[in-house]
């Protein structure tokens, strides 16, 4: 049978607002071979640029947000630190509501020593990947990216990993934003600290993206 005009789901993520007119951040790897890309209502987005070597995309969904992830005035990630991670893990498979897990910042750098990610224990699965990872007043720290392959890594050393997750420090979002011409906002936290009040200032700029073939 010939499929629908917008064509089927082959993939979800998740991405958040940088600014209240509808421009929002996620992997390049999550839009990559779409199609077309949709937030979870069905409204389309747009992808206005994408570099793959960040693996970070800049996307328009067209509408207003109430409030935006904001950054951080200094860009360094601190060791043993709170970070927060928002998403959608494993598509709609666990519903449609917002997720969060917490951890720490439990290492400076990504795989092979890449200085561009740092390494934290909060919790990454599939449909986590361009969420965004924010420290304990809600500011950003990253962008969820992704894990450990646990098979590959059991077979090369005969061990399981534990809690290996990595995210793309938010000096390279700004980095990339900056050649889009866009200046995210900066805070200073303000909204309160904890999980709690963090979840409830970072929500709603959170939303799920699909990616149709």
């Amino acid at each position: 049978p010939t499929a629908p005009r917008e064509g089927r789901a082959i993939g979800t993520g998740s991405a958040f607002a940088v600014t209240t007119n509808g421009l929002a951040v996620t992997n390049a790897h999550v839009v990559q071979g779409c199609r077309t890309v949709v937030d979870d209502q069905g409204r389309p987005a747009r992808v206005i640029a994408s570099d793959r070597r960040r693996d970070l995309a800049l996307i328009n969904v067209g509408r207003s947000f109430p409030s935006v992830v904001r950054f951080r005035a200094r860009a360094a990630v601190d060791l043993g630190e709170t970070v927060l991670v928002f998403g959608f893990p494993y598509g709609q498979a666990l519903g449609t509501g917002l997720n969060v897990t917490n951890g720490i910042v439990t290492g400076l750098a990504g795989p092979g020593g890449d200085a561009s990610r740092f390494q934290m224990n909060a919790a990454v699965q599939p449909g986590n990947s361009g969420g965004p990872a924010v420290d304990d007043a809600g500011m950003l720290l990253g962008v969820a990216v992704g894990r450990l392959n646990d098979i590959a890594v059991l077979r090369a050393t005969g061990s399981l990993p534990q809690g290996v997750k990595f995210a793309i420090r938010a000096d390279q979002v700004e980095g990339f934003l900056a050649e889009q011409g866009v200046r995210p906002e900066r805070g200073s936290g303000g909204g309160g600290t904890g999980a709690r009040a963090v979840s409830a200032a970072v929500a709603p700029a959170v939303f799920q993206i699909l990616c149709r073939g």
